[in-house]
């Protein structure tokens, strides 16, 4: 899967020859059975930029949406990173690719 998104943005790079990516990270304190380690955002975050750099993608800082210690069941308004990324590609995104 990962390999046909790759395959798919390289279709849609830029002038500049980039893919503009966007990275979503979000870390419930509800987990159970993941180490706290595993949960961080920053550790998402720097783990998607690896990504996006091995292939070929640039991360522009206000397009990281980050919300920590949220449920995925909360309610949207309390996702304010998800509604931010929401609305932004609502807009017309200014990426191709959310990691």
């Amino acid at each position: 899967m990962i390999k046909e998104i790759a395959e798919t943005a390289a279709g849609e790079r830029g002038s500049t020859g980039c893919v503009a990516a966007a990275i979503y990270a979000r870390k419930s304190t509800e987990q159970v059975g993941v180490a706290d380690d595993g949960k961080s955002v920053a550790r998402q975050v720097e783990n998607a930029r690896s990504f996006a750099e091995a292939n070929g993608y640039t991360v522009a800082d206000e397009h990281i949406y980050v919300d920590d210690a949220v449920s995925g069941a909360a309610d949207l308004a309390k996702l304010r990173s998800k509604t931010r990324l929401l609305a932004d590609i609502a807009a017309g995104p200014k990426f191709q690719v959310l990691v």
